[in-house]
């Protein structure tokens, strides 16, 4: 097996195990109505967009070189790494910041008498 194939054969597989993994964790949610399972269910689709930019990128850095890119495309993956890393970065930053401005109720100690 060549590099390229065993590169994509792993994304592939994540691919795989991210989508079972989600629609069992939906499944289980609608009979559950556990909103904890939704959430996991969400991230582990968000795992599959990025997996799914990740194996588009590898493909795309392991074309020839031609007049435009002579030197290839090598450098897709790093920059596809760090554009997913900049993907997780804001979607904890955003899912933080929701946390922070949602109204909680002060409740009051309890008094001892």
């Amino acid at each position: 097996m060549t590099e390229q194939t065993d590169e994509t054969r792993v994304i592939k597989i994540a691919l795989l195990g991210f989508f079972i993994i989600s629609v069992l964790e939906l499944t289980a949610y609608f009979f559950t109505n556990f909103l904890v399972l939704l959430a996991e269910a969400l991230m582990a689709l968000s795992q599959i967009l990025i997996s799914a930019f990740l194996l588009i990128s590898v493909i795309w850095s392991r074309k020839p070189a031609d007049e435009f890119y002579m030197f290839g495309r090598g450098r897709v993956e790093n920059v596809a790494a760090l554009v997913s890393a900049m993907i997780i970065i804001f979607v904890m930053a955003l899912k933080h910041f929701e946390r922070l401005y949602q109204n909680y109720p002060v409740l009051e100690p309890n008094s001892r008498t």
